[in-house]
């Protein structure tokens, strides 16, 4: 971190002092200025350009002139950065520029006099528009994106504006007759060898730079001509490179200005020396065009051995839970019986009663005892009235015999409520555990499949983002077994930007849509695409309350990306109590569905706990979960009504069933699955509708009503029923859906 910031204030330094020599060449301002606004623009860390910003433009060309002109700039700078950073606000090219034109307000009011004074500074303001442009256009794909994608012809036009005037500033100092502009490029050239889409333009934008700044077209010959052969020679070894770049500029020389310049070869061969001498791992992380994106390789091979040892693991849960929903379905627990009680009275009082060896000689005593108790416990208690003849005629302390079993009776009952209840949760547990040892197996299944890229097709897209004005820092194309999905790093003012979505669905040939959004650092948003869904989805609904609160709870939920949940829940009775406990059951399946769960594993949670409850609170579901991909639909039921499937011709009835939610703790819904066509309405609705309204009273309302508007059908299903039932004693809901080609 020290080492990159090291190198950031250097470069920084370097930029701006070769931006400061060229404002004093060409003997204007403003050049410096925009860039700092084009790095502020690119979010750049304000301790690392302002000072260089400043130190540079005062140590050029120091005057009180130069303090007073860069003091102008970093004072805004300074408030626009607070202020951004207090109100969390993006930057934008009109408040760039406008900033940039008040930073001119020291020079423009410091220099309205003299010859050509009014030309000067609207050049000078000119210059400092231009550069802040050129500057966010050319520094942002590498400040924010990173050259591991090309840029596009409009950057790279920026990029060598940049360059151009960079070199205007370092090509006019001399140092004993020597300008070190020479060694500078003859280093950059071998440095840069690798990259050679960026090299060719770099070297002729710096060359024309520099025949402007110096007035010689000697640079700007010899160094396109060296910057050619480097280019043509970089794939070759580094001697064979470095001795071509050099002779090149010592033919291009002799050649364009007729004799030996030792001024200009020495220093470039000194450059190019020194480039030779650069570590291969630096040219490696610097040539992005050649390695960077090649390395990336190693971090895709990453990915997929992670999956597959993620894969083992939840494999080995999986195998876990399994287990454990075995051993706990296998276990058998002693049933109590009334025999337990008898026992009990027997040692109690018999036992203790000095006349009990005259009752055992004269009758079964065991017998009796047992007889006595189990007509108490079907009786809800033990009377004189169940008292057998010969307990009757032989037991003294009968009174005492009674209350024994009367008092063995509740704790039996207290015994069996507890067990029963024990049953129920642990049946609970093993469906739930049961579940997840599925659900881990499938997910398994799922990270097991490893991912496929596509890095030419990812180098594509990031070039028709670019060409787009969308700047994306990282673009990941992928193939798993859901199919296609791409992930992009873009700008946040790129990501709500129409073009997005239409390019990734032209580079890949196939539609995608949206699924997912997450705010990244420095201005970014990461937003993944998915194919999208073969059909999209209308909806509508009616309700009719018969007290203030509707008892009916009714949902339409996302549950995975292309998959979409209907769920009517219609609690026992009407109004708030009713309304509570269906939205509790519509909550638990909702978050259960996007867990991953199965449809048995979640009814049969959610009844065992409905069924727990001391509140007899039950509620009939309907739920139809309908796949967009396919257009497959899954209605399961319990204890909801029945539904219809209407088209123009037919009329397909999904029979309801099973017992509501939380009578039985084991009670299993009906599931059907039906493939919904594009010209078919599905029609969901509560027991008020259903009770009042008949299968061919509902299609003939529903084709009435024009099927293709399905809020018209479910507005128009329970006007009727209201109609026909008017003084009605139950909540009215109804649902209605319809296909549609996406």
């Amino acid at each position: 971190m020290v080492k990159k910031t090291v190198l950031k204030y250097a470069a920084y330094l370097s930029i701006f002092g070769a931006l400061a020599l060229a404002e004093k060449s060409l003997g204007l301002y403003g050049a410096g200025i925009g860039f700092l606004f084009a790095v502020l623009f690119c979010r750049e860390k304000i301790y690392i350009s302002l000072p260089c910003f400043f130190i540079m433009e005062c140590l050029v060309a120091f005057s009180l002139r130069d303090v007073v002109y860069a003091s102008g700039a970093v004072v805004l700078y300074v408030i626009d950065f607070f202020i951004h950073r207090g109100k969390k606000l993006r930057y934008s090219f009109a408040e760039t520029a406008l900033l940039s034109a008040l930073s001119m307000a020291p020079y423009v009011g410091l220099n309205l006099d003299g010859q050509y004074a009014i030309l000067r500074v609207v050049l000078s303001v000119a210059i400092a528009l231009a550069t802040g442009y050129v500057g966010i256009i050319g520094a942002y794909p590498v400040l924010v994106r990173g050259l591991r994608y090309k840029p596009s012809s409009g950057e790279i036009f920026c990029m060598g504006i940049l360059v151009a005037l960079i070199s205007v500033g370092i090509g006019s100092p001399e140092l004993f007759n020597v300008k070190p502009y020479f060694f500078a490029i003859g280093f950059a050239l071998i440095f840069l060898r690798g990259a050679k889409k960026v090299l060719l333009p770099f070297g002729i934008a710096s060359a024309i730079g520099a025949s402007i700044g110096s007035g010689e077209a000697l640079s700007m010959c010899a160094i396109s001509v060296a910057a050619l052969v480097v280019a043509g020679t970089g794939e070759s070894k580094l001697p064979v490179c470095a001795i071509s770049a050099c002779g090149a500029f010592l033919l291009a020389s002799v050649f364009f200005s007729g004799f030996f310049d030792i001024y200009s070869l020495i220093p470039f061969c000194a450059g190019v020396l020194c480039g030779c001498f650069i570590p291969q791992k630096a040219l490696k992380n610097t040539c992005l065009f050649r390695q960077g994106y090649v390395g990336r390789y190693a971090m895709r091979t990453v990915v997929n051995r992670d999956r597959e040892d993620v894969a083992g693991r939840i494999e080995n849960l999986s195998s876990a839970f399994c287990e454990m929903r075995d051993i706990l379905a296998g276990e058998t627990e002693g049933v109590p019986s009334l025999e337990t009680v008898s026992d009990g009275v027997c040692r109690t009082v018999c036992a203790e009663c000095p006349f009990c060896g005259a009752c055992v000689d004269r009758f079964d005593v065991r017998r009796a005892m047992e007889s006595l108790v189990k007509t108490g416990a079907a009786n809800g208690k033990a009377t004189m009235l169940d008292v057998s003849v010969p307990l009757c005629e032989n037991c003294r302390r009968l009174g005492f015999v009674i209350a024994a079993v009367n008092d063995g009776l509740v704790s039996y009952k207290k015994l069996m409520e507890k067990r029963s209840g024990a049953e129920q949760g642990r049946d609970m547990i093993i469906a739930q555990i049961g579940g997840m040892s599925v659900l881990l197996k499938s997910l398994s299944e799922s990270v097991k499949m490893g991912l496929s890229f596509d890095v030419d097709m990812e180098k594509q897209l990031a070039e028709r983002l670019a060409q787009a004005n969308i700047i994306a820092s990282d673009v990941m194309l992928y193939r798993s077994a859901e199919g296609a999905e791409a992930t992009v790093v873009v700008r946040e003012k790129d990501a709500k930007k129409a073009a997005l979505p239409a390019i990734v669905s032209q580079v890949l040939g196939i539609k995608m849509n949206e699924f997912a959004q997450k705010a990244e650092i420095n201005g970014m948003v990461g937003i993944s695409f998915c194919k999208a869904p073969k059909y999209k989805i209308m909806y509508g609904e009616s309700v009719f309350a018969k007290e203030n609160r509707c008892g009916d709870t009714r949902q339409a939920v996302k549950i995975g990306k292309n998959k979409v949940m209907f769920v009517l829940s219609d609690g026992m009775g009407t109004g708030r109590s009713a309304q509570l406990t269906a939205g509790n059951v519509i909550y638990l399946i909702e978050t259960f569905y996007k867990a991953g769960f199965d449809h048995r594993t979640i009814f049969t949670s959610v009844s065992g706990l409905l069924a727990l409850r001391t509140n007899e609170d039950f509620s009939a579901l309907d739920v139809a979960v309908v796949d967009l991909a396919t257009g497959d639909a899954d209605f399961i039921k319990q204890g909801g009504r029945e539904s219809f499937v209407l088209s123009g011709e037919n009329c397909y009835k999904i029979e309801g069933g099973s017992l509501p939610m939380g009578i039985l703790a084991d009670s299993v819904p009906n599931v059907e699955r039906r493939r919904i066509a594009e010209d078919e309405t599905v029609v969901l609705m509560s027991d008020g509708v259903a009770d009042a309204l008949g299968e061919e009273e509902i299609r003939e309302i529903a084709l009435n009503a024009g099927l293709c508007n399905p809020k018209a059908v479910a507005d128009e299903i329970v006007a009727c029923a209201v109609k026909k039932r008017s003084a009605s004693k139950d909540d009215m809901t109804v649902m209605a859906l319809r296909l549609v080609r996406a």
